[in-house]
């Protein structure tokens, strides 16, 4: 005969509230970040646009602050205007980069 099939785990303690409050915002965080990256690959082609996922997640820790973050802003805002042709609607001193055409 076979040996005798290990008894199952015991029960687990339900999570408390701010267990759940905390894990909700993390997926809620995360779900935006994918979101972002999501539209980032499908139409970041199609408006001059270079994503790097990681130099998008080191911009949004602060690591390397301004490095994909307005660039990606002033692209979805253009899209959003429906103006694929504008290189930026940033016009301003804290990213005179983005007003240059490329």
């Amino acid at each position: 005969m076979s040996d005798p099939a290990p008894p199952p785990p015991p029960p687990r303690a339900p999570l408390s509230d701010a267990e759940i409050a905390s894990g909700l915002k993390a997926l809620r965080q995360n779900f935006k970040v994918a979101a972002i990256a999501h539209w980032a690959v499908l139409f970041g082609h199609h408006v001059g646009f270079e994503f790097d996922t990681e130099a998008f997640e080191l911009d949004l820790l602060g690591v390397k602050p301004d490095t994909q973050v307005p660039e990606l802003l002033g692209k979805i805002l253009n899209t959003l205007a429906n103006d694929r042709n504008t290189k930026c609607v940033l016009a301003c001193p804290l990213a005179p980069h983005l007003a240059t055409p490329r």
